[in-house]
């Protein structure tokens, strides 16, 4: 898939994802449970894998070494946080929120800049910063991460053995929201956008199915995901094409301001 039709797919993509927003926020007409009534029946079900405000994991997750990277996030305060360690927790956790009909939001690495981006007041956030399992296929084509690793887990995995996959730029970026959102790389000339990579999403839909979506099952939901957004449900795994990759140049050109405007002005 060229760049340029990358670009149109992740574009339509996140239209579709904002209309789909919309039309959720606009169907008022069933009731919203309360959040203590949908903490505790999470509780019930999960245990300690709910934390509320004030005890440790909470606050490291809401703004200690595991926090969010903009304060705005930070000061979006949720009545529970539910740390998934396995997909079968997510799918769990989905059912119930959506027969109690329970407000909550997602996180992945935490990184984006507006509050509410992976954090929702009052309701419940989905932290997936505990899912971080990283595999490499045996002839090496493929590496599967988890929604909770950021870039640099990747990256320190796969030098060593010589290979690479298309990913953000910074490496303390969470992989989830980079992907599901297009996702710009180092290697965008030569592969195109993150979501371009992507084999297979392992993917927890609002019934709590768990699901594989790429070019053979569930293709609309693979075509959606590749810059739609995280509307369309909880992703559990990526699957990313990986290829050989030794050492390459990195750095800075830098030029006086002085001496560039007048060599381009003459």
């Amino acid at each position: 898939m060229s760049f340029v039709m990358s670009l149109s797919l992740a574009v339509s993509c996140f239209i579709a994802s904002v209309l789909a927003t919309q039309a959720y926020s606009g169907s008022s007409t069933q009731s919203i449970s309360t959040s203590p009534q949908c903490c505790a029946q999470l509780q019930a079900k999960l245990g300690s894998k709910v934390s509320f405000p004030g005890s440790p994991i909470f606050i490291n997750e809401q703004n200690g070494a595991s926090g969010y990277w903009a304060i705005a996030e930070q000061n979006v305060i949720p009545a529970c946080r539910f740390t998934p360690t396995d997909t079968h927790d997510v799918a769990t956790a989905v059912t119930e929120l959506a027969n109690l009909n329970c407000q909550f939001a997602i996180r992945g690495g935490g990184h984006m800049f507006w509050a509410g981006s992976a954090n929702i007041a009052h309701g419940v956030t989905i932290d997936l910063t505990a899912m971080t399992d990283i595999t490499v296929s045996q002839n090496h084509k493929v590496t599967s991460a988890g929604p909770g690793c950021r870039w640099k887990d990747i990256y320190n995995k796969l030098d060593p053995m010589n290979l690479a996959v298309v990913g953000g730029r910074a490496d303390t970026v969470g992989i989830a929201g980079l992907t599901v959102g297009g996702g710009n790389s180092w290697f965008a000339s030569r592969y195109g956008f993150v979501c371009d990579n992507v084999v297979n999403f392992e993917i927890v839909l609002a019934s709590g199915k768990i699901v594989d979506a790429n070019e053979t099952h569930y293709s609309d939901l693979y075509k959606a995901l590749k810059g739609g957004g995280n509307n369309f449900g909880v992703v559990t795994r990526f699957d990313y094409k990986t290829f050989e990759q030794g050492e390459f140049w990195g750095g800075f050109l830098v030029s006086v301001l002085s001496k560039f405007l007048l060599r381009n002005c003459i």
